[in-house]
């Protein structure tokens, strides 16, 4: 099962070269991650692409996903198509 796992809003610093999404993949199998995405609660989304080892994470900051996470009250999805 593909999660995700925790994410950091507010970084010390710039928020831009700070903010990150981690995502997981709790199970043992490798998943391919074609047709998933992730929304914040604003709408701005981002396309996965690529497959991902059982067991493993994986880290999205702010410059490769383009997704802005406020401060406070933010709302990130997984969504599979």
């Amino acid at each position: 099962m593909v999660v995700i796992n925790e994410w950091l809003p507010n970084p010390f610093g710039s928020d831009q070269d700070g903010e990150w999404i981690e995502i997981l993949n709790s199970g043992v199998e490798k998943v391919n991650l074609s047709g998933l995405y992730l929304e914040n609660k604003k709408g701005q989304n981002y396309f996965l692409k690529g497959e991902l080892e059982g067991c493993k994470f994986l880290v999205l900051d702010r410059r490769e996903t383009r997704i802005v996470l406020t401060n406070q009250y933010e709302k990130i999805s997984l969504y599979d198509a």
